[in-house]
This record gives structure tokens, sequence and C-alpha cells, in this order.
């Protein structure tokens, strides 16, 4: 399964290539839920100094009115009316291959927030992609920032969170800075940010504000998953194939922990005290939000990963594998409504986006692909013209 996790996107350096940096990276501490954890460092980062050899992206696609913003291809994200194909613009003009977008773009009112990874955030006009401003923060990006009022929250793939006016594009302050990894995307509440590591596995919170460390555990391990805030609980997938629900007004103490069948990679969603999850052994499993007991489970079948993050249309809990077969569960049950297999090429590692019946998908290929989940999961690659046609 690592083969298959993230293919030909990692390059590891040696620890002399990278002088200062250190090749230990994980504490010593509960070695037992960090071992899947150490277990993917060795595998595919090595050391501390791993990064993305042949980016391509895996931003999930951003609803604008009806329109889908997506990167068709890689470096260049494009407005597209779903219905027939076309494309309003495209930006950058050319598409750029080391500027691969992994992070969602930020949709408000009449403006797009793009972050690639090669760590250039950029404002555009959703009409007409004209840019307002842009910056380079010299850093790898692949978390989505977060957008609260007229501040953005970048974080950087070497630990960093960079706070960028959204009006001017003026880069101000650093919260904290460290050797840790951000690859999931941070969640934000009431003035808090909360971080989770790829390295040394530890989960932060940071008064926006002021930049100081509220609390900071170590019990949830490395992680690379999206983190979902809901109320007072902060939820965690981890390496250590566990899903952590951890308080965040008590310390970050753990409430409860999940034992998985594999790692939890895919954000988990949260709907009437349920909370459902996916691993990337292919299983999904519904858990009680307040005590952290299974409710049911079901197994995709063999060679099913799952890495895209579950949502709730028509009435169903919808499961996309890697592979891009698609299964519609019951929500009280887990049983199959209906099953489709919706891409031709290319992995499903994006997040799917909803609008009303219809979910738009995003492979590997940059093929763009909808699929109505009113009708049984009937569904249509999207057919891309070129802008203005």
């Amino acid at each position: 399964m690592l083969h298959s996790l993230l293919p030909r996107m990692f390059h590891v350096k040696h620890p002399d290539a990278s002088p200062g940096r250190t090749s230990t990276v994980f504490h010593v501490k509960h070695r037992r839920r960090l071992l899947a954890g150490a277990l993917l460092s060795v595998a595919l980062f090595g050391t501390a100094c791993a990064n993305i050899q042949r980016p391509e992206g895996w931003a999930a696609p951003a609803d604008v009115d009806g329109d889908v913003l997506v990167q068709t291809s890689t470096g260049q994200v494009s407005l597209v009316d779903p219905a027939s194909g076309s494309i309003a613009w495209s930006f950058p003009n050319e598409d750029k291959r080391d500027h691969a977008f992994y992070a969602t773009p930020i949709v408000d009112g009449d403006a797009a927030y793009l972050a690639d990874y090669a760590g250039r955030i950029a404002r555009v006009s959703v009409t007409d992609a004209s840019e307002a401003w842009a910056v380079d923060l010299g850093a790898h990006v692949v978390a989505t920032p977060i957008l609260d009022g007229d501040t953005l929250y970048v974080a950087t793939a070497d630990g960093r969170i960079v706070l960028i006016d959204a009006a001017t594009g003026t880069v101000g302050e650093t919260l904290r800075t460290s050797d840790r990894r951000i690859w999931g995307s941070p969640a934000f509440q009431g003035g808090t940010l909360y971080i989770g590591d790829l390295d040394n596995g530890t989960t932060v919170a940071i008064d926006a504000t002021s930049g100081d460390v509220v609390w900071e555990q170590e019990i949830s391990g490395p992680s690379a998953a999206d983190l979902l805030l809901d109320g007072d609980l902060l939820i965690v997938g981890a390496f250590d194939q566990h899903l952590h629900a951890l308080e965040v007004a008590n310390g970050g103490q753990e409430r409860w922990a999940f034992p998985g069948d594999g790692w939890f990679l895919a954000r988990p969603l949260v709907s009437d005290g349920i909370v459902y999850a996916a691993t990337m052994n292919g299983v999904v499993y519904a858990i009680d939000r307040a005590t952290g007991a299974e409710v049911w489970s079901f197994v995709a079948g063999e060679d099913a990963e799952f890495r895209a993050a579950p949502v709730i249309a028509a009435g169903h809990l919808i499961a996309i594998a890697r592979d891009g077969r698609v299964f519609a569960l019951d929500l009280q049950s887990g049983d199959v409504a209906w099953q489709q297999d919706a891409t031709l090429e290319g992995n499903v590692n994006a997040n799917p986006t909803v609008v009303d019946s219809d979910i738009y998908l995003v492979t590997s290929r940059h093929e763009l692909v909808r699929v109505d989940a009113s009708s049984n999961g009937a569904f249509q690659t999207v057919p891309l013209a070129a802008a203005g046609q």
C-alpha cells in the first residue's frame, strides 16, 4: 500500500545534503502509536528533508455559484461550466508543473485565493482571473489556508504559519516557526488555530492574535490529514491507525481514540452525532461522537483506498475510493444503496465537492467528473472546452 499512497511524488535527500537538519523525525514517546508513522517516514520520506519531486496536485474543486473552480492541468486552475464544459478563464495563462495545487481554492465573494505548492499565494477575481496581488512565501504549501475575516493564515511545509492581509496581500508576522512539516489543513475557531504535523507528531492550539501556544500534546502522533473541528472536539486522523477526539477546551485531552484498520488520511465528517471516517485500507466507519464506539463499518473490498473525504449527498453517505469507485451508504446502517465506477483515468485523491445532488470529482489526470447522487450515481466526465468556447 505504501507505493499507492502518493505514487512517484517524493524525493528524499540524505541528511548530509541539508546541513542543520536532523534525520531523527519522531520523539521516542508513545512508540506504539507512532510506529505506523515512523514506518511511513522510513518508507516514503527517510528524513525530515523530504520534498515532493514531481508535484501533480490534488486540490479539491470549489463551487463558484454553480460553476466549478478546478485544476485542469498541473499548476493551472480554471473556472468551468460543468453543464457545457466551457472554460471561462484559466490561471495562470500557462500551466507550471512546479506550481501544482494541493490546497483547495478559497472562494470568498468575487475573490478566489490560490496557494500553490511552490509557495505562491494569489488573489484573483472569479469573474475574469485578474490578479489583485501575489506573494511568494519561499516555502512549499500543501495545506489549504484558513481565511478569517481579512486575514489569510497559510501553513507551510516547513512549519511556518504566515499571516497575509487578504485585501492587500501584505505579509505580516509568522505565528510559529519550526521544522515540522504541515500537510494537513489546520482548523480555526474562536481566534484559535489548531495544527497537526507530519514529523514530531504533535497537535497544537495557537492563539491567532498573540501567537502563544494554548496547548500542545503528542497523543495523536504524526498526521497528514485535514483536521476537523466540531464544537468542543478536534478530530485528528493519524498514522497510528487511530482517529483521535481531543477536547479543545481541556488542554487537548483525548476523549477517545478509535482504532481503525489503516491510516486515516481522509478528512472525517460529523453529522447528527455520528463521525464518519474512512481509511486507506478501504473501510468506512460510523463512530458515536460522544463515546467513540463503533456504530457500523463498511468494507469496500480488495484494493480499495480512501483518500478523499466522505460527504453526504441525496440522503446518503458518499465514499469515493482512489480507483474511482463511488459507494452510497445508508447513514444509519452502512448498507450499500448503490455503487458506481465513476472515473476513466487517474486516481481520486482530492476531496469531492457537493452542489445540490451533484458530486464533483477531479482525478490525478485532471479529469472533472460529475456524479448524480439522486440518480444512483449516474456519472459523466465533463468534456473541457478551451477558454471562451
